[in-house]
């Protein structure tokens, strides 16, 4: 329940992943091609911001970064902690990577 709320609980269920009490995140498990880490490469948290023109509106005000944050979440933009959960749930990372980056 934690990712989902960290998700936006209201969003969550476009992912199609039905949280329930059985549900298990995947962790890095080793192998002699990653040297017992889990990990074989690298895999990027990615968060875009468009310009829309209420966007743009707002820059030029000056707008302060919380207004700038709902204009893009409400322009429709996945935000790198969003990323990052779907990433968990789809056995790109494990949480603990996404928690190194991302303030959850």
């Amino acid at each position: 329940d934690y990712l989902a709320m960290q998700y936006g609980e209201e969003k969550f269920h476009e992912l199609g992943i039905k949280y329930t009490d059985s549900l298990m995140l995947n962790r890095p498990v080793g192998c002699g091609n990653c040297e017992n880490t889990g990990y074989a490469g690298r895999i990027g948290l990615f968060e875009l911001l468009v310009g829309s023109a209420p966007m743009k509106r707002l820059i030029m005000k000056s707008s302060l970064m919380e207004e700038l944050r709902a204009q893009a979440v409400s322009d429709g933009m996945t935000t790198l902690k969003q990323d990052g959960i779907y990433k968990v749930f789809n056995g790109d990372c494990d949480f603990k990577q996404v928690n190194a980056v991302c303030i959850l």
